[in-house]
This record gives C-alpha cells, sequence and structure tokens, in this order.
C-alpha cells in the first residue's frame, strides 16, 4: 500500500468519525431536550403531589377537629341524659312517698 492509498484511508476514517461526531451531538441534544421535558414533569407531579399532601392534612385536622367536637358534644348529652334520669328518679321517690 503507498503513501496515497494510506491517506485516503485516513482521510475516509476522519470523515467517518466527522459523521460520528455528528450523530452524537444530534444524540446529545435530543437526550438533552427528553431530559429537560421530564424534569418540567416531575416539577409538576412534585407540586401536585405537595398540593395533595396539604390537602390531606387539612382534611385530617377538620376531621380531628369534628370527632373532638363530637366527643365532647356526646360527653354533653351523656351528663344532660343522667341530670335527667336523677331526675325523674326524684320524682318518681316523691311520688312513691305520697
Amino acid at each position: 500500500m503507498n503513501a496515497s492509498e494510506q491517506f485516503e484511508r485516513i482521510e475516509a476514517k476522519i470523515r467517518q468519525l466527522l459523521g460520528t461526531i455528528k450523530q452524537l451531538r444530534r444524540d446529545k441534544e435530543g437526550l438533552q431536550e427528553e431530559n429537560r421535558k421530564l424534569q418540567e414533569v416531575i416539577a409538576q407531579r412534585d407540586a401536585a403531589i405537595r398540593a395533595l399532601q396539604n390537602q390531606v392534612e387539612r382534611a385530617s385536622s377538620i376531621l380531628e377537629k369534628q370527632r373532638r367536637e363530637e366527643t365532647e358534644q356526646s360527653e354533653k348529652f351523656k351528663e344532660q341524659i343522667d341530670q335527667y334520669v336523677k331526675e325523674i328518679d326524684k320524682r318518681i321517690e316523691l311520688l312513691a312517698n305520697n
């Protein structure tokens, strides 16, 4: 193989490498764009998750408050019923003694 043929082979390999480099750069740009879009999707989902977590926390807080209020109200009703029963017992006893 003479110098001219070697030069042509080297030149062909350089052209091939340049083509590969161009393709890799295009691939890299495409992957960077895809990555950017995926990062946006992740950010949107994270925001949605935070909003849902806040809603769950508010709902839990409201439910807990309602439970406390219902418990307090039940206790008041129980006390009131106990008082009525005592009053009824007293009146029955008064009627029985007369």
